[in-house]
């Protein structure tokens, strides 16, 4: 499996990893707005109906900003193959 993926083209696995950034950039807001409002509500399940827009947003700022920083380009460089297990 992990040397199919290492035989990828480096414009999959960019699509890969920017793939994967979104879910856990929309995963680490949720929990931050998670435990944010669990300091007032005591749940862990914040009322997010009033911003959807913030999850289409944090990944749309995010993703290009690390592409023109050269995230991608460099983890793809320089990542090893024992890094993926």
């Amino acid at each position: 499996m992990i040397n199919r993926i290492l035989n990828f083209p480096r414009a999959v696995k960019r699509v890969l990893m920017m793939s994967f950034d979104t879910l856990m950039i929309s995963f680490a807001l949720y929990a931050a707005l998670a435990l944010r409002m669990w300091e007032f509500a005591g749940n862990l399940t914040p009322d997010i109906s009033e911003w959807p827009w913030v999850f289409w947003l944090a990944p749309a700022i995010c993703i290009p900003a690390f592409a023109v920083f050269g995230l991608y380009r460099l983890m793809i460089r320089y990542i090893a193959p024992q890094s993926l297990m």
